[in-house]
């Protein structure tokens, strides 16, 4: 599925590819993040730059450096681990241990092209939010 057709997919199209894709290898190098905001409500074409996010993983994939808009460096573990949507293994983006202004979110990646992964955000253990990542390549 190409990122043009993730910024007008439905909340249940979004679920349904998160389900169904494989965890991929652990991502390394740069990273551009864009926000699904209301999915499939047409909001997030217009709006999805303006929540725009970018990371650099480590060489090695365990763990991520990210900046949000004003918020800069805050650093997540990185590690296969079963997904909170379906207990399917994923990547997971932990902030935990590392952030306290993040200690609540946590990220979940799974690949849908070579270069592209949907994720799934969760704030205190509630999903909150769908997000792309394209890796540089």
């Amino acid at each position: 599925m190409s990122e043009e057709a993730l910024l007008h997919a439905t909340d249940r199209e979004l679920d349904r590819l998160f389900r169904t894709s494989p965890v991929g290898e652990l991502p390394a190098g740069p990273a551009d993040g864009t926000a699904l905001v209301a999915p499939g409500s047409g909001l997030t074409a217009n709006l999805a730059r303006l929540a725009a996010w970018h990371g650099v993983f480590s060489p090695d994939g365990q763990s991520l450096v990210t900046q949000l808009g004003p918020v800069r460096s805050m650093e997540a573990f990185v590690e296969p681990g079963p997904s909170w949507v379906d207990a399917r293994e994923c990547v997971v983006l932990d902030y935990s241990g590392t952030s306290l202004l993040a200690r609540g979110v946590r990220g979940e990646l799974r690949r849908v092209a070579p270069e592209l992964c949907l994720g799934v955000m969760w704030l205190f253990r509630r999903r909150v939010g769908w997000f792309l990542l394209r890796m540089a390549g």
